[in-house]
């Protein structure tokens, strides 16, 4: 797990508390090799520039199914990111002129 993590900070990547332990309950259920996958996608940028990717497996199967999707049902408990997720994608759906408005 540390040598994973290692080559994601040698990648440039910045490591929270919160990855070492998602790595930690990767490495627990032996899919500690798909953590790289989640750097992997640029979802956008904050205003002061910070990258937004998916923080979780689940996350990116949400990120993957809002891009496939024109609606999606996001089912989970409070504070997995489903709102700020979607609200993200929105925004950059917005910014990229794939869409005129947001309701």
């Amino acid at each position: 797990m540390i040598r994973t993590l290692l080559t994601l900070v040698k990648q440039g990547k910045t490591i929270s508390q919160r990855d070492i332990i998602y790595s930690l309950n990767l490495a627990k259920h032996h899919q500690l090799d798909k953590i790289d996958e989640l750097y992997q996608i640029k979802i956008a940028r904050t205003s002061n520039g910070k990258l937004i990717y998916p923080k979780t497996l689940g996350q990116k199967e949400y990120y993957q199914a809002l891009k496939r999707n024109d609606v999606v049902f996001g089912i989970g408990p409070a504070g997995t990111g489903k709102t700020y997720l979607a609200v993200v994608f929105a925004v950059q759906a917005l910014k990229n002129n794939e869409v005129q408005k947001l309701f």
